[in-house]
């Protein structure tokens, strides 16, 4: 089985009745030479970077994009282009035989090789890590600062300051 990423390029014309139809023509298709769908997303509407052209349509300077990733025998491509030809709403459609993980939609989807233990840190960064970790704990402060009370009856608590008492309440007293 071969990785295949599937670009189409849909007139606006082209409704989401029509737009499941063609998906479900394009799932049967990939069925058929023994595939599977990974993953459709639809990318929404997208400008061309010229005017497209098509003798059913009138001329197109955007379109919707939708992405499909599969998975399929390499037969089924010849049959999805002439499937994607023959469909009257398709402006542009193109096929991509996909690397290892070289594509955003099946990263996670295939890994055809053993994934590579995770890589022991050296003695330096060891080292480095322990003295960073004494260096935080030095450092901490004490996380709330003493309170007093106000004397004038505030209601919010006072608090001690870098030495110098401040009143969180409207009267600026201190006890």
């Amino acid at each position: 089985m071969v990785f295949y990423e599937l670009h189409i390029l849909l007139s606006r014309r082209v409704g989401r009745a029509e737009l499941q139809q063609l998906l479900q023509q394009q799932q049967q298709i990939i069925a058929k030479h023994h595939g599977s769908l990974l993953e459709v997303r639809d990318l929404g509407f997208r400008e061309t970077a010229f005017r497209i052209k098509k003798a059913r349509e009138s001329p197109a300077y955007f379109g919707r994009v939708v992405a499909i990733a599969f998975g399929a025998k390499p037969t089924a491509v010849a049959e999805l282009d002439a499937a994607l030809q023959a469909t009257g709403g398709v402006l542009r459609h193109t096929t991509q035989k996909l690397r290892y993980r070289s594509n955003f939609l099946t990263y996670n989807c295939y890994k055809h090789r053993p994934e590579l233990p995770a890589r022991q840190p050296t003695m330096a960064e060891k080292e480095r890590q322990t003295e960073s970790e004494r260096a935080s704990k030095r450092d901490c402060a004490p996380a709330t600062p003493p309170s007093r009370v106000c004397s004038s009856g505030g209601q919010g608590p006072c608090q001690l300051l870098s030495n110098k008492p401040i009143c969180t309440a409207s009267c600026g007293q201190l006890e």
